[in-house]
């Protein structure tokens, strides 16, 4: 095989990789558009449920194995929902909820989940 036969099939697994790209993004996009418009219909719903979370856990603390359940079942809903939407900060805080929740709850872990539930209940908060 001669280097003009190298170079042609390198040109066509590029334009063949440019297409794939392509398709990939136009997938991503279309995913994020999906969870837009799912952001905008449940919003109000997690942002309530993240409230009463947040006010049992004031109540109880985190000691109930139901409270910890409910809280785990939340983030793991909002993980998945809004994942290509959320910004990188709010993808940190309910990741590392939910890291602590499986972890076991400790003192120290049971101020970082109250941070982590304060945060997303702000950015949920928030009009877009």
């Amino acid at each position: 095989m001669s280097w003009s036969t190298f170079g042609r099939i390198a040109d066509i697994l590029s334009v063949i990789s440019f297409l794939l790209s392509l398709g990939i993004f136009r997938r991503i996009y279309i995913k994020a558009e999906t969870q837009k418009t799912t952001y905008a219909e449940e919003r109000d719903t997690l942002l309530a449920h993240l409230i009463a979370l947040q006010k049992n856990i004031w109540d109880d603390g985190l000691t109930s194995a139901e409270i910890q359940d409910t809280l785990q079942t939340k983030m793991f809903e909002y993980q998945m929902k809004y994942f290509f939407i959320s910004s990188p900060r709010c993808i940190f805080h309910a990741f590392r909820c939910t890291h602590l929740l499986k972890n076991g709850i400790a003192p120290s872990n049971t101020a970082k989940i109250r941070n982590d539930i304060n945060f997303l209940i702000a950015r949920l908060s928030k009009k877009e």
